[in-house]
């Protein structure tokens, strides 16, 4: 590990209970390069887990990258010091942005997903992956969280069907041709036909060839292949949209059940229910908002529980903290929503449902922060207070990794991101796209905060972490 930076304060905005500008901070620089979305977690002993990516590694220079395939690690660090010294890096189960819940029996499960383009994916579809270690992390078990678990869950033509038939397919930006005439542009290489192809009678295959641009303004046609249509017989080796999402973690309740929640696009939301600690679930449980209308598909990119940070509170109720696409809902007060094309996915935002009946029904839905902001995480601190940790990106000139304080009462969770706005780190340069933030927190037997995070310099990403403390109450 690198030297312990000392010289960095963290910045408090509109400090109120706080009462102080500036927070002292101890940085302490971890990992290699082009590391990311570290999360850590603390075992009963007090000794500190933490997870991060890997660089990514891409499979063909000669391809855009929007067209590429990848490999990336996923590494665990250990501290027994608070997060002052760090253990080297140990090799973790394959998957990305992994992040650690540690139950009451020191049963470990880690949450962490693929995505189709990763190399290593075993099922060449986005899915979510739950790990399970009952030896602190040493060695793990994994489950994929695969079409075939999701009794139900709507699907989609997948045109990675005729990958082994038309190579190119997986090479080049692509206009594919059908042969009722419909054409579907893929920036972003091989993936789902969108709405408008529909069975036509006892049809069971697409014909599809694809349009290459092999000079300026000069295409050529490939041949022709067939592509299957999705059938109660092949459905569970189909695409589902763009992902089988996951919450960011699972919950333990006070009687030992670890619920995990899990959907696909179109508004299929389970919780999965676990008696024994994880090594197995039910996975029946549908799961019901209120006040939410699912929007069109087309606009559906991802289920409500994808990356939602699940909370139990001392009120009889469990939380879900969702990110969401910000045009799922109606738009703030007092504002319009944010241009979507030109921030992709850095305009979503936060906002939290409440359970009383274990996932069964959520309601009370409440917003939270604004627009760009996302990857929450809620701890109850030493003092009784709720600190809530969260990630702002590119609609701020000043991404990074923050946090407020809060508290629970009848109505459910409360946060004022009004006063005592604490930017643990916004080291990234104005204007960055992204790359800072991301870091979750937690609170060692002496007070001190430890949250971990990247930023970029506008190059490559570097990963850190912070310790700190609070005043007093």
């Amino acid at each position: 590990m690198a030297d312990v930076i000392t010289n960095e304060p963290i910045e408090v905005i509109n400090p109120a209970q706080i009462g102080a500008g500036e927070l002292e901070a101890e940085r302490i620089p971890f990992g290699g390069l082009d590391y990311y979305k570290p999360a850590i977690a603390q075992l009963d002993d007090g000794e500190l887990l933490m997870t991060v990516s890997g660089p990514r590694v891409y499979a063909y220079y000669d391809r855009p990258l929007e067209l590429q395939r990848h490999t990336e690690d996923c590494f665990l660090y250990r501290s027994r010091d608070g997060g002052r010294t760090w253990s080297e890096p140990e090799q973790l189960p394959d998957a990305k942005e992994a992040h650690i819940t540690v139950l009451k029996n020191g049963v470990l499960m880690m949450n962490a997903h693929y995505v189709q383009k990763q190399k290593r994916n075993p099922y060449h579809y986005g899915h979510t992956v739950l790990h399970r270690s009952e030896d602190a992390g040493k060695t793990w078990t994994t489950k994929h969280v695969l079409m075939e678990d999701l009794p139900g869950a709507k699907t989609s033509v997948d045109l990675r069907g005729c990958r082994d038939k038309v190579d190119s397919i997986d090479a080049a930006r692509s206009i594919f041709e059908f042969e009722d005439g419909f054409f579907v542009y893929q920036p972003w290489g091989p993936g789902r036909i969108h709405e408008g192809l529909k069975p036509i009678g006892d049809r069971k295959v697409l014909r599809v060839r694809e349009i290459l641009e092999v000079a300026d303004c000069t295409y050529a046609a490939g041949p022709w292949v067939e592509i299957p249509l999705v059938t109660e017989d092949n459905l569970h080796e189909r695409d589902v949209g763009f992902m089988i999402g996951g919450s960011h973690n699972v919950l333990e309740l006070d009687d030992g059940t670890v619920l995990f929640c899990v959907g696909t696009r179109e508004a299929y939301e389970r919780v999965w229910v676990s008696k024994d600690s994880g090594k197995t679930w039910d996975n029946g449980r549908v799961a019901t908002f209120a006040d939410f209308k699912p929007p069109e598909p087309k606009h559906y990119w991802c289920n409500l529980f994808q990356e939602a940070f699940l909370y139990k509170g001392d009120f009889g109720k469990i939380y879900a903290v969702m990110r969401v696409d910000e045009r799922y809902f109606d738009p703030l007060p007092g504002t319009e929503l944010p241009d979507k094309e030109a921030k992709d996915d850095q305009s979503e935002r936060m906002v939290v449902f409440e359970s009383t009946d274990q996932g069964k029904t959520w309601g009370n839905r409440k917003d939270l922060g604004t627009y760009g902001e996302m990857y929450p995480s809620i701890i109850k601190l030493q003092d009784g207070r709720l600190l809530f940790t969260y990630t702002v990106r590119a609609l701020s000139p000043r991404i990074g990794v923050r946090a407020v304080l809060g508290y629970e009462d009848e109505d459910g969770l409360h946060f004022d991101f009004e006063h005592d706005q604490i930017i643990i780190e916004s080291k990234s340069p104005e204007g960055a796209y992204s790359g800072g933030g991301f870091g979750n927190t937690v609170q060692t037997a002496d007070g001190t905060l430890v949250t971990p995070y990247t930023y970029t310099d506008g190059k490559h990403l570097h990963a850190e972490l912070a310790r700190w403390k609070l005043p007093p109450k």
